[in-house]
């Protein structure tokens, strides 16, 4: 009785009256040997077997999760990169003299919304203490800065109203108290995404990165009439 009962849920008959796509098949009146859907051959294509809707499903699942890991890999390498620029942007401050230190965990706290309650004590990357005054510092590495690099060739650089531009050697010489040669004269025009790095945290100083290039420094005005600037 029991052989009887399992022959029957294999019986051709109950797979044909369970088929969900039965009428779109090419073989529906040779689907003896058909399991799983096995051998669906639709006439309409856009109809799909279930057994097609799940592959389909899990491709997009695995996808989804490679999508995820290569995000979160890239996120790793800018978190590092961006760790390491900012431990060189203060050994470099701290060569030319000034006390500067890093904000500790200012990334985390920034990524967890957590500065705006801290905001006195851990805004920034950098902090200098300069002249009885505590500069705050934010680093930026950014690949497509060409325009600011082409714009600190020609020199100390004042754009009207905003800030100043200097290469590192010429920062280096207003640290010290020799800087000294002719201001070029800038329009604040399309510097949008400058004004946002200073916004950011309220800087006085942004500095920009980029790999096999020196770093850029933006001071704000007040910020280089600080240090001596004319």
């Amino acid at each position: 009785m029991k052989k009887l009962k399992n022959w029957q849920k294999s019986s051709p008959k109950l797979l044909k009256m369970n088929c969900e796509v039965r009428d779109n098949c090419l073989k529906k009146y040779d689907c003896d040997w058909c399991r799983d859907y096995e051998e669906y051959t639709p006439v309409d294509r856009s109809i799909k077997s279930p057994r097609q809707l799940a592959k389909k499903e899990e491709k997009k699942k695995k996808k989804k999760v490679k999508k995820l890991s290569d995000a979160s890999k890239r996120g790793k390498a800018n978190r590092r990169n961006g760790r390491k620029a900012e431990r060189d942007i203060e050994n470099l401050l701290k060569d030319m003299g000034l006390d500067a230190q890093r904000t500790p965990m200012s990334g985390a706290l920034k990524a967890a919304h957590l500065i705006p309650q801290l905001k006195d004590h851990m805004s920034g990357d950098i902090r200098i203490q300069f002249k009885g005054k505590e500069l705050i510092v934010e680093c930026k590495r950014n690949i497509r800065s060409d325009r600011w690099y082409r714009l600190s060739a020609t020199g100390i650089v004042h754009i009207d109203g905003f800030c100043y531009v200097l290469r590192k050697d010429l920062f280096e010489y207003l640290v010290n108290g020799l800087l000294d040669g002719k201001v070029h004269d800038v329009p604040d025009s399309r510097f949008k995404l400058l004004h946002k790095y200073f916004d950011q945290d309220n800087s006085d100083m942004v500095v920009v990165t980029r790999p096999y290039y020196e770093p850029l420094f933006f001071l704000k005005e007040d910020t280089y009439k600080l240090f001596g600037g004319k």
